[in-house]
């Protein structure tokens, strides 16, 4: 079988549930041909990819296959084989991915750049996962709010945060040392802010979202919308209509302060959506508070 970027997903899979079988016992006797046809058929190319025509066990053979399927899964995989085809003139019909390996090894001899690259891209991919991993516990272990920005739980250490911030959002937050931004945030039509906020301890405690604005003559007409766009994206987000709903006039803007348009009090959790002004510059603005939920414990 020529193994391809394309049928790799669905070869490993194959592969993971044949290391499988042998503890299955007799209620999967009736697969046993297709699984010696499988093991068989990775045989044959483990001997064409290496040359090695020794025994060896199946743990031996799965694990060379596995070592196959990171080089091909990697970041790095389609500039190596572009470099492969241009370099070669050989046809991609007739090639499959260890000779590409065998090619790599061959010509990345003293060229640490490249292997470099590599190891670089197995690194991300093995931290993603065991990321993802940390991310499904946190997840498990803390309760979500229907208010709770992204998925991401209020109670979690800065730590936590960051790994979930690195997850959703990478390269698009920055961390100031006092709080934690992440622009270019998409609410319907708008785009703001986010800014996270943490105790004194380090724990996540609220978050707030500012719009654009603009100035005095943008009042009744931009921030008004965007203040009605955060209103409406906490309450769809939430399913749960403000308790109360204000009106806000001119003269009730106050430089420095949130003037409130709409809240929500849902203990442990309080949400506010209204008008900011500072050095007469207006926008909308959304803030989220959970200062009474317990902080998460790390396993």
């Amino acid at each position: 079988m020529v193994i391809t970027r394309t049928n790799l997903p669905v070869i490993l899979p194959m592969i993971l549930f044949a290391g499988l079988y042998s503890s299955a016992g007799a209620a999967a006797e009736d697969m046993g041909p297709f699984f010696d046809t499988l093991e068989m058929s990775l045989r044959h190319q483990y001997v064409y990819c290496t040359g090695d025509s020794s025994y060896r066990n199946r743990s031996e053979i799965l694990i060379w296959k596995r070592n196959l399927d990171i080089f091909a899964e990697s970041d790095s995989f389609k500039t190596i084989t572009k470099k492969f085809f241009t370099e070669t003139g050989l046809s991609p019909s007739k090639i499959r991915v260890c000779d590409i390996v065998n090619w790599y090894r061959s010509h990345s001899d003293g060229n640490s750049e490249s292997i470099l690259l590599l190891e670089n891209d197995i690194r991300k991919r093995d931290k993603r996962k065991a990321d993802s991993l940390l991310i499904d516990s946190i997840c498990a272990h803390t309760t979500a709010s229907p208010f709770d920005f992204d998925g991401i739980p209020f109670g979690i250490s800065r730590k936590l945060f960051k790994v979930m911030m690195d997850w959703k959002y990478p390269q698009r937050y920055e961390d100031n040392g006092k709080t934690i931004q992440c622009k270019g945030v998409e609410i319907d039509n708008i785009s703001g802010t986010a800014a996270f906020h943490f105790d004194k301890d380090g724990i996540y405690r609220m978050y707030e979202i500012e719009c654009s604005g603009g100035p005095l003559d943008s009042l009744n007409t931009k921030v008004r919308n965007e203040v009605t766009s955060l209103g409406s994206m906490l309450e769809g987000k939430s399913g749960i209509a403000p308790d109360h709903i204000y009106r806000i006039g001119r003269f009730d803007i106050t430089q420095g302060r949130l003037t409130v348009e709409r809240l929500w009090k849902k203990p442990p959790v309080s949400a506010f959506v209204g008008i900011a002004t500072y050095r007469y510059h207006y926008y909308g603005k959304a803030v989220v508070l959970a200062n009474a939920i317990k902080k998460t414990r790390e396993n």
